[in-house]
Order: C-alpha cells, then sequence, then structure tokens
C-alpha cells in the first residue's frame, strides 16, 4: 500500500424519527481516533489516510463548491459534507452561536469558517485540514493573486478567455449521464451554452425559470438564445398558485444551515425540472465575482464621491426620501436609492457589504437582546488586498469570491440541486480562469457604466445584442409582494410574538414592528423578514438551544452600558500622525450623533440602553475633527465584557438630572489591550455605569 491512501468505510442508516422526510438518509459521522479512520459522507474527494502515521489529511476545493463541517470534541474528529449528518450524533450539541448570528442577519449567510452552530466549523474554501494525534493543523493551499498584469490588452485577454472557455466548458461537458445547462437569458448562462454547443452535435436540453407578467421575467430571453442554438427548452412559471408554503419548509430542511437568499426558492423549482429529464446541469455561477457583474462594485465607486457631499446634507436627503412611495418591484429604484444613501454613511467595508445584506450593526443592536463583539469588518483580513495597492474593486472582487460566493451562492445551488440528485457544474469556476481574472486590470472588468467589459467584448459577435445589452436582474422571487400576499400568513404564523419570545434573542417588539412596517407599505422590509423568517424555520426544524446567558451581555446589567472603540494607532495616516483618537458618541441602536476627538488614551463612546434608561447623555468634550482628520475616522464596534478586573478611571464625564434624581457617569477601562486582527488598531473595552 502507498504512504498515501485513502481506505473509506462508509455508514448510510435511515432516519425513523417522526419528523423524517420520505427516503431521506442519514450519514452517520464518526469519530477520527487515533488507532481508526472511517469517512462517514460522500461528496468530498480530497480525504487522505496515512495508516502508518495515523495522519488525515481532509481538502475542501479551491472555491467552496462542497462544504465541510468539522466539530472537535477533545481529541476526537468528527467532518461531515452536511450538518444534519452531524446533528444525527448526540454527543454534538446544537446550540446557537451569538457571533456567527451577527453575521447572518448583516450578511444574509453565515461566512467560513463560522456556522450558526457553536463550536461546529466550516473548513475554508482553498483550505486543508491535518489530524494527527489529536492536534489539528490548518493552512490554505491556494488562493488567486490580485496583481494586475499591464502586458495584458483587450484583444489578448479576450483571445485568452476565449481559449479558457473552450477548455472549460468542454471538460464540464464530459459525463456518462445527460447533461442540461441552466439558462437565465443573460450573458452567462448564455456564454456557456455557446461553447457547450460547439462540443456537442447533440441537442442540447436547457432549463429556465419565468416570472409571468413582471417586470423581471427572464422567459422570453432564455427562450430566444435556446431557438437560436436549437436547444431542446423547459421552462416552469414560477407563480403564488404553487405549493410555496410547503416547499419553503422543505427548503430549510435541506438547506442544513441557514441561508437568507431568496433566489433558493426559484432554484429549488429549477432544480425539481431539470432532474426530470437530466442528471448534470452546467450553471453561469462565479462570472459575476470574477468580471464585475454586480451593481454593488459601480456603488462603491460612486459612494467614494457622495462621501464628499457633507454627511449631514446626505443623512437630510435620506430623511426625505423617507417619503417617497415604496415599491412592490423586486428590487426597484426607489429601494435602491434609499439603501445607497444608507450605505454611504457607513464604512466603505461594511458599505459593500450592506448593500447586499440587510441589517446595519446600528439596527442589529436595536433588533437583538444581546450584544455580540464582531462585525463585517473583522473579515476584511489580511487575506483580502489591499485597496490602497490592489484597488478598491480588486478588494471587494477578492471578497465576495472568498465569501459572499462560496457561502451563499454556491451553497444555494449544491442544497438545492443535490436534495434533488442533480449535479452543477458552474465552468467560470476553472482554477486558471479564476486566476486570470485575477491579474486583469480594472478597465477590462468595468469601464464607466459599463460591467463584465471583457466578457461582452468576447462574446459580442456571437449573441445577439439584446442579450449584451440587458441589464442584470438576478434568479430571485418578489419578497416585497409576496409577504404582503401569499406568504403573509407563513411570515405572520412562524414569527409571531410567542415565537420571538421563546428564542430570547430578540427584543419584545421589534420584529413586529418591522412587520408593520412592511405590510403598511413604509418600508420594503422583504428581504430583511425573508432572513429571519427563515432563520425560525430553521431553529425550528432542528430543535436549536438558546445560547446560555453571557456574564457582561447587554441587558443583562440594568446599571450598566457597554462600548468597545478601536483607538486609531496607524502612524503617518491621517489622524494616526498626531496619535489622535476618536470615537462615536451613539445611543443604543441609533446612527452616530458626532465624532469627538480625546486628547486621553481612552477613547470612548457612550450607550444608553433604550429598555433600562431613556435620557440620551451627552458628555460635554473638547475638541473637534481637524480637516485632515475627518476622511479617516476610528471605526467602533460594540464588544461584550465581564465588568471585573477593571480598574476605574477617576474622571466624572458629565453629571445629568433626570426624575430629581442626580446620575454621575464614570467610566472603567480595562487594563488590558488587545491587538486587532490587522495588527493596525489597538481596542481597549470600556463599561459606563450609572450611580444614582
Amino acid at each position: 500500500m502507498p504512504p498515501w491512501s485513502l481506505t473509506a468505510r462508509f455508514t448510510i442508516t435511515r432516519k425513523s424519527e417522526p419528523n423524517s422526510k420520505p427516503s431521506d438518509t442519514t450519514l452517520r459521522p464518526v469519530a477520527i481516533r487515533k488507532s481508526s479512520c472511517a469517512l462517514s459522507f460522500n461528496g468530498i474527494r480530497n480525504v487522505f489516510w496515512n495508516e502508518r502515521e495515523q495522519r488525515l489529511v481532509l481538502a475542501r476545493d479551491r472555491v467552496g463548491i462542497k462544504p465541510l463541517y468539522l466539530y472537535r470534541s477533545g481529541t476526537q474528529l468528527y467532518f461531515a459534507s452536511e450538518l444534519k449528518s452531524l446533528f444525527a450524533h448526540e454527543e454534538i450539541p446544537r446550540e446557537l452561536d451569538l457571533n456567527a448570528l451577527n453575521y447572518y442577519l448583516a450578511l444574509n449567510y453565515v461566512p467560513a469558517p463560522f456556522t450558526l452552530v457553536k463550536n461546529i466549523e466550516k473548513l475554508a474554501p482553498g483550505h486543508w485540514l491535518e489530524w494527527q494525534s489529536g492536534s489539528i493543523r490548518t493552512e490554505p493551499f491556494w488562493k488567486p493573486r490580485f496583481q494586475h498584469d499591464p502586458r495584458w490588452t483587450m484583444d489578448s485577454a479576450t483571445e485568452a478567455l476565449d481559449q479558457l472557455m473552450k477548455d472549460s466548458v468542454r471538460e464540464h461537458m464530459i459525463s456518462d449521464v445527460p447533461v442540461g445547462i441552466w439558462l437565465s437569458g443573460g450573458v452567462d448562462s448564455s456564454a456557456v451554452l455557446h461553447y457547450a454547443r460547439q462540443t456537442t452535435s447533440a441537442r442540447i436540453k436547457t432549463f429556465s425559470i419565468g416570472f409571468a407578467g413582471r417586470s423581471f421575467d427572464e422567459s422570453g430571453p432564455a427562450r430566444e438564445i435556446a431557438e437560436r442554438y436549437d436547444a431542446d427548452h423547459f421552462e416552469l412559471d414560477l407563480n403564488p398558485s404553487l405549493d410555496l408554503e410547503d416547499a419553503i419548509h422543505t427548503i430549510v430542511y435541506y438547506s442544513d444551515e441557514p441561508f437568507a437568499d431568496a433566489g433558493a426558492v426559484p432554484l429549488w423549482f429549477l432544480s425539481k425540472l431539470s432532474r426530470e429529464t437530466v442528471t448534470v446541469a452546467l450553471s453561469g455561477e462565479g462570472s459575476d465575482e470574477l468580471f464585475g457583474g454586480y451593481l454593488t462594485y459601480r456603488a462603491d465607486r460612486l459612494a467614494q464621491t457622495a462621501r464628499r457631499i457633507p454627511r449631514l446634507a446626505r443623512k437630510s436627503l435620506l430623511r426625505v426620501l423617507k417619503y417617497w412611495p415604496v415599491s412592490n418591484d423586486k428590487i426597484s429604484f426607489e429601494y435602491k436609492m434609499k439603501r445607497f444613501l444608507e450605505g454611504s454613511l457607513l464604512p466603505s467595508d461594511e458599505a459593500h457589504t450592506y448593500w447586499n445584506g440587510s441589517f446595519s450593526g446600528a439596527q442589529q443592536a436595536e433588533l437583538l437582546a444581546n450584544c455580540a463583539e464582531n462585525s463585517v469588518s473583522d473579515l476584511f483580513t489580511k487575506e483580502i488586498p489591499c485597496g490602497a495597492c490592489s484597488g478598491y474593486l480588486s478588494r471587494y472582487l477578492a471578497f465576495d469570491q472568498r465569501y459572499y460566493l462560496a457561502d451563499d451562492l454556491l451553497q444555494k445551488v449544491d442544497r438545492m440541486s443535490m436534495a434533488h440528485s442533480l449535479e452543477v457544474r458552474p465552468p467560470y469556476l476553472d482554477h486558471r480562469i479564476i486566476e486570470f481574472a485575477a491579474t486583469l486590470p480594472d478597465e477590462l472588468k468595468i469601464d464607466g457604466r459599463k460591467q463584465k467589459v471583457i466578457l461582452k467584448r468576447l462574446m459580442k459577435d456571437k449573441l445577439p445584442a439584446s442579450v449584451l445589452n440587458r441589464s442584470k436582474t438576478g434568479l430571485d422571487i418578489p419578497t416585497h409582494d409576496w409577504f404582503r400576499g401569499p406568504l403573509r400568513p407563513l411570515l405572520e404564523g412562524t414569527l409571531n410574538e410567542q415565537a420571538v419570545e421563546d428564542t430570547g434573542l430578540f427584543r419584545p417588539g421589534t420584529i413586529q414592528q418591522l412587520i408593520s412596517d412592511h405590510m403598511e407599505g413604509r418600508a420594503n422590509l422583504g428581504y430583511h423578514l425573508w432572513g429571519l423568517l427563515i432563520l425560525f424555520l430553521w431553529i425550528k426544524e432542528w430543535k436549536i438551544q438558546q445560547p446560555s446567558p453571557a456574564p457582561g451581555r447587554c441587558g443583562h446589567f440594568p446599571r450598566l452600558h457597554y462600548f468597545a472603540a478601536r483607538v486609531d494607532g496607524r502612524r503617518r495616516r491621517g489622524p494616526g500622525s498626531d496619535r489622535a483618537q476618536h470615537a462615536s458618541i451613539r445611543r443604543l441602536g441609533h446612527r452616530p450623533s458626532r465624532r469627538r476627538s480625546l486628547s486621553r488614551k481612552i477613547t470612548f463612546g457612550l450607550l444608553a440602553d433604550g429598555r433600562q434608561s431613556s435620557p440620551i447623555w451627552r458628555p460635554r468634550l473638547g475638541g473637534a475633527h481637524s480637516r485632515r482628520s475627518r476622511g479617516h475616522p476610528a471605526r467602533a464596534s460594540y464588544l461584550s465584557l465581564w465588568p471585573m478586573g477593571v480598574r476605574p478611571v477617576r474622571r466624572i464625564l458629565c453629571r445629568s438630572r433626570r426624575r430629581n434624581v442626580r446620575r454621575t457617569l464614570f467610566i472603567h477601562a480595562n487594563s488590558n489591550l488587545r491587538r486587532h486582527a490587522h495588527g493596525q488598531h489597538l481596542r481597549r473595552t470600556l463599561v459606563i455605569s450609572v450611580r444614582d
């Protein structure tokens, strides 16, 4: 036997639980111990077991097409390709992770290595894990390098992409079973059909989902492209007459881990339609993340200009737009305008995730009963290229490839297709195409209002102009409209007051207020409510336990208020040059009121918990931002802490009189400094105490 060989034993057992679905199969995980190895799942190909050295190596594919879940208990390691396989093991607890919940509410998905179940992790794409004698080591084995090659011209890059697409599609078409193509009528899937047609003389089967009578219906363009290439086309009209409620419950079961992407519904029906005639389907997934196909990339650039407008003016315009009547369209101009202005008030990195996400940090603080210490800005680690070095576009393309593509889009496609025993292959995610796209200059991806420039140039003489010039709509359901109509009973029945109270995760009345605002047309909150709906259904389906109360969480101590600020310690950049520290003074759940600077080492913000104390404390501090420092505000994030082991700072910040009770606020600073993941900031945890 060679030193590295794969010895696998598959243990497949039938579920006999009352709530199990028909023909369900549970892959029961087996612990990996020093003396034996048992692989309890199918579909993860990169598993290596060295019998002589008693070493196990797991590897996940480069872009995260297939998942890999891990749970460690002492020296034992449990791993599976599905979360439900780990749930089948009684030793693994099902406690909700509050840090992952923050990411879910902000991004609409949970980024690796986090999961919504505490102590269960996902192996990141392009990483390998080594287990030996109970110790674990994890390292990346591949990641694209965003280094622009100035030698690329439009002609040479187009020629190179043409050859790469031919090779990738030809390899993805190889199969012993029938192969079809998911066709939307856009340039991505149409290009896949074009190259697939060159590999075979047989008629190719294509599949699409339509929304008859809606502005975002793509069935017409898909039908046109299918006729152009003489494809055998199948389509399904997705409308409320279908059993949507039952489909949503089934989707939650097969999703394993919830993702607040309403596109799972049409993908569910598309997979079901495809599996009736084919076993393998090709998709256009990944093109937008490689070549800049999302509007958010243009919004990132436009926001740089918008931030030159005084913040007060943007906030005033946003207040005026609140009176703009909301639309029932899936993504209307009114919705995009309001969302853009809200994002322009956030830091650049947080704004990029906010435009594709749901709840901002301030909105989460108002919604959640417990505060967690993480924020989306923590995901922009050293693995994500610096915007100053590689440009903002490369920075956000890298982020979306690392998180949004792997943990949302590919997870959604994998879960919905595998539930119907359908294999979906994305030709654009061939590693050669990814590495090629990372070397392209920005102007070959986005040029003014033109997006995916090089791909459209490649297909200019191959596809009709109507396809090349179509705006991107995306495969999604009209959540705003359907929550006011056919899905309203499911929404109100799931997110009722008793269900919200039982979880203990959210402040009383906050979710009911969101539902009321949406139903009465004061705001379009369909995407927000969809994420909450899926979360509650998932908690109920898998009997997820409420997280145990952690000491120091917001709301557990009525006389204490918590805040953390990162001291801006960057040198030779903005305020870091003179060591000025800044903080955002805000009350819980609201936008920052003003930014002040302090000459002392302590950077602080003041929070007032609306449930415990209603006054707004406004400390009067001297000093203000200089012009030089306005472009580099300090970033603040909420942290939880245990108010012990702190030393008081003998300094009264402010006094306030309310209801004839004189209250004095003291600030206590933790004696320990914690270095931020970037290595560029220092974070000090503070607690505000109120004394009568």
